[in-house]
């Protein structure tokens, strides 16, 4: 039951903080190579916490309908859709470990 509560929670934080990473990457100046303060890649971590909590067959991807199921409830889904579709950079209707990795840096 605990598990079923902390998974709405850690999806909503990911979503969040992949949009408030999305908003500093557009600030002039904020260009960190997608790294943190750490020397982490941020964006990693949403991954590793998304396919923690929503990766059901365990195969190291989450499909739309996985990251469906495991949104809050009330989450507008069109919202939800827009998000992931932003985040398979390959549109292969999968979200991988590859779709995360920091982009290399702009010329």
């Amino acid at each position: 039951m605990k598990s079923k509560l902390i998974t709405p929670v850690v999806l909503a934080l990911a979503l969040s903080t992949t949009a408030s990473l999305a908003k500093d990457r557009a600030k002039p100046g904020a260009a960190t190579g997608g790294k943190d303060k750490q020397g982490g890649n941020p964006r990693m971590q949403v991954f590793d916490d998304l396919l923690k909590h929503a990766d059901e067959n365990k195969d190291g991807a989450v499909t739309l309908d996985e990251f469906l199921k495991h949104q809050p409830a009330g989450k507008d889904a069109a919202k939800s859709r827009d998000w992931f579709s932003g985040q398979d950079r390959n549109q292969d209707g999968r979200l991988t470990r590859e779709d995360f990795e920091p982009l290399p840096p702009k010329k």
